[in-house]
């Protein structure tokens, strides 16, 4: 299980991560083309996403990846 902080929890607890189709599909012709490459490259015909839920109290969490959050710090 990843572990990840948990907003709700106040702390770092373990999460179950979740895939989740992508809602936005193209239409039409482009939405045709689209899947037959797909089809014929052996991809999935939908977009995934990963979402996270805390173990403890079942908040869906973003993660964020080690190198995001060190970007994001400031050295004081």
């Amino acid at each position: 299980m990843p572990k990840a902080y948990c907003r709700c929890c106040g702390k770092q607890t373990a999460h179950k991560m979740v895939m989740k189709r992508v809602q936005t599909q193209p239409e039409g012709w482009q939405g045709f083309q689209q899947f037959l490459t797909m089809l014929m490259q052996g991809q999935h015909y939908y977009q995934m996403e990963q979402q996270y839920f805390c173990r403890v109290c079942n908040q869906q969490n973003e993660r964020v990846k080690q190198h995001d959050r060190l970007a994001g710090a400031r050295v004081s």
